[in-house]
């Protein structure tokens, strides 16, 4: 199952250079992360660009902790279920994601890929990935399918010590998960919306929390070892 083109990841990893917002409104900032977002009026859905930096994680660990399934489990608190199996001959993700009431759960069939490119000699670690339908993974009873989900990820270094990276995420909105009037109606679409930025900066906040300065960490097998540190 051939899903992205070599142009696919040169579009993405040109973004982290010559940022395309032009249409975009500003949506949030927070933890040196910028979110913009793009509403289709025809789909009712809004596209997000994320840019940001960490300022003390490297891009290869980024990547390595950003395809880890399992590891996610452990710091992202919104995922239900989640994990990759083989589906009609293909390899492809399974991902539930808790909404909190009274919002139906999501859930995802998705393939993805990683790729390490060099252009002019910067490496930049670029991930993506987007809904593929797998009649073998049938839809939950109450939990809503999203069929169009669509992302973008590219990382590279700061320069420094750091990374520097950026995110296009297409996800979901719909009126069949909500109840009473309008104006609750449009509370639950600002809660629904920013919870996908709050699962972005979650994962910001997690390197955060963990990496200070002069700490120098080999990540593998869905750990985070320290090898060295010059705080103590």
């Amino acid at each position: 199952m051939l899903c992205f083109t070599d142009s696919d990841f040169q579009t993405a990893c040109k973004e982290l250079e010559e940022p395309q917002i032009d249409g975009y409104e500003f949506f949030t900032q927070s933890h040196d992360v910028t979110i913009y977002r793009l509403y289709n009026e025809e789909s009712g859905l809004y596209q997000y660009k994320v840019y940001g930096t960490l300022s003390d994680v490297l891009p290869d660990i980024c990547a390595q902790v950003y395809m880890d399934l399992d590891y996610r489990k452990q710091w992202d608190s919104y995922v239900k279920d989640l994990y990759e199996t083989t589906a009609d001959g293909n390899k492809v993700i399974y991902w539930n994601v808790a909404y909190p009431f009274p919002m139906s759960n999501r859930d995802y069939v998705y393939a993805r890929e990683l790729r390490e490119i060099d252009i002019d000699g910067k490496k930049i670690w670029t991930v993506l990935a987007k809904s593929v339908d797998c009649p073998s993974i049938p839809e939950n009873r109450g939990v809503i399918r999203v069929d169009d989900y669509l992302q973008s990820c590219a990382l590279t270094s700061d320069g420094k010590q750091g990374s520097k990276d950026w995110s296009s995420i297409i996800p979901y909105a719909d009126a069949g998960c909500m109840s009473g009037n309008n104006n609750n109606n449009n509370k639950n679409v600002r809660h629904k919306l920013t919870i996908i930025s709050h699962i972005y900066l979650k994962f910001i906040t997690f390197f955060n929390d963990i990496f200070k300065p002069g700490d120098y960490f080999l990540y593998n097998d869905r750990n985070i070892r320290m090898l060295k540190s010059t705080n103590d």
